[in-house]
């Protein structure tokens, strides 16, 4: 038994002390004692307002908790923000550790949106077993609520990631309608217009709304003893909940799932259409660009330019074009070759895109217009700046003739000398 628990704790000793060391490198930044004391806050008063919810065996209280929580969650986003920035980029996380927020933000949110459902079961179930509700918590719970959540916002603003997610998620229902609400007081007040018409954050028009309800609940229950509204009330801001963290979800699994961004589509095909024009491409191909971060954007294009274009011009240019975007860039040139088409009497040239194949990873914010215009050996060998892959098809009519390889083919020699030749070029 005592072998057991002692290779269980030297199991664990690794890990732990992995963890502890990088929590250190946390605590050495500066700007981290500020998020510890406003954590430590925030779970004091999380704790609070759980406890009151218990007591109180309320509805709106239990969402009031959750609601803390989540900005106590935050808070070890904005940490774990620090301990992205301390951390490389590796060769196994070629990127760095970016996206580490962005899952946590996507995890933050699906719980939320998971406790939403727990409490509107909860609601349910109280239809037919409607407990006493006991009010007396509910506007300290209130205020509580809302001193904690504006030290939050007013002290740390939730940090890049959550304000990422917020800046460029689409609205909820909530948001749009008192989008619409301040469009109207606007044009009676106009000087109300920058306090107005800017998009509110979804978190504070949740808060904003949760509060009244609760209030309204307390004074309902205080004047006529009905304990239902704290039921319904409850339900309510429940489903408010549901509709502030799906927009939240969805953008940042779109994120998860390397899908462009929204609100960078029409830059991008801006750029693209720009690049186009440029003097030698002739297409682009398999384009895709995605979102690692919160303000991250890797892109991969193929382009194909004509056989007489230089693959180097044509790279600065679109990197040129790309570069105020794209931090990290990937790109493959496709050159044009010729080649003799067998089955044409008149000698046609054919087209074929079995040519050179030039792959350039860009780090953020390069360009290669101050570069030389020659590719060099030493380059073409660099295996971290670009990749060649050279591979050249060629067809032969039967009257044509070989020279520079040894080889000399005659029209008049018969096809079977014609396809000795053609499988020769082929095993070349």
């Amino acid at each position: 038994m005592d072998r057991d628990h002692g290779s269980f704790l030297a199991s664990i000793h690794e890990p732990m002390s992995s963890i502890l060391f990088e929590v250190s490198l946390v605590t050495r930044d500066v700007r981290s004692k500020k998020i510890f004391i406003l954590l430590f806050f925030n779970i004091v008063t999380s704790l609070l307002i759980t406890s009151w919810s218990k007591y109180s065996d309320s509805v709106c209280l239990t969402i009031l908790s959750t609601f803390l929580w989540i900005d106590v969650l935050s808070l070890l986003t904005v940490l774990l923000g620090f301990w992205v920035e301390l951390k490389k980029p590796n060769k196994i996380f070629t990127f760095g550790h970016v996206r580490c927020e962005i899952l946590f933000v996507f995890v933050i949110t699906i719980v939320a949106f998971l406790s939403a459902l727990l409490t509107c079961k909860e609601c349910f179930v109280r239809l037919s077993n409607q407990p006493v509700i006991s009010s007396s918590y509910m506007t300290p719970g209130v205020l509580v609520t809302i001193f904690s959540h504006l030290m939050n916002r007013f002290w740390n603003d939730h940090g890049k990631a959550f304000n990422h997610v917020f800046s460029f998620s689409s609205s909820n229902f909530a948001q749009e309608q008192l989008s619409r609400l301040s469009r109207w007081i606007c044009q009676s007040v106009p000087g109300l217009s920058s306090v107005l018409l800017p998009r509110l954050n979804s978190f504070v028009v949740f808060l904003s709304l949760s509060s009244i309800l609760t209030l309204i609940t307390d004074i309902i229950i205080n004047t006529y003893e009905s304990n239902f509204a704290d039921t319904l009330f409850g339900f309510i801001m429940a489903i408010l909940l549901i509709m502030t963290v799906l927009p939240l979800a969805s953008f940042t699994g779109k994120i998860l799932l390397q899908t462009t961004p929204i609100h960078m589509i029409s830059h991008v095909d801006k750029c693209l259409r720009e690049a186009s024009t440029m003097d030698g491409v002739l297409e682009f191909r398999n384009e895709h660009f995605w979102s690692l971060g919160y303000n991250n954007l890797v892109g991969t294009i193929h382009v194909r330019v004509r056989r007489d274009a230089n693959e180097q011009v044509v790279l600065s240019h679109l990197t040129n074009r790309l570069s105020n975007l794209v931090s990290n860039l990937t790109i493959q040139v496709f050159k044009d070759e010729w080649s003799w088409q067998n089955s044409s009497p008149s000698r046609l040239l054919r087209q074929t895109d079995s040519t050179s194949v030039f792959k350039y990873s860009l780090p953020s914010g390069s360009s290669l217009l101050n570069s030389s215009p020659v590719m060099t050996p030493s380059a073409l060998s660099s295996s971290s700046t670009m990749t060649s892959i050279h591979s050249t098809s060629i067809s032969l009519p039967p009257s044509a003739s070989v020279s520079g390889l040894g080889v000399g083919v005659k029209s008049n020699s018969g096809h079977n000398s014609t396809n000795h030749v053609r499988d020769w070029l082929q095993n070349v």
